[in-house]
């Protein structure tokens, strides 16, 4: 059953687990371009209707690939 999305705030229909990441430096503005440099894939914002500083990545399976994803983003922030 359709329900509001509470990112783009329309109605859709369910979709797989993901997580939206905005990327907020100024120079930032290509967040998809911005995380690929580091071996970070996901979809860039921007094929669903949001702003280039945003990526949507699909979930991880496992607590190692989390891990992997917090220790490469924490390096992002530095």
């Amino acid at each position: 059953m359709p329900k509001r999305c509470r990112f783009s705030k329309e109605v859709r229909s369910p979709t797989p687990a993901f997580v939206w990441i905005e990327c907020q430096n100024e120079e930032d503005k290509d967040c998809h371009a911005v995380l690929r440099e580091s071996k970070i894939i996901g979809r860039a914002g921007h094929a669903f209707g949001a702003e280039r500083s945003y990526m949507r990545l699909s979930l991880v399976n496992s607590q190692d690939d989390f891990n992997l994803l917090h220790g490469c983003t924490i390096d992002l922030r530095c």
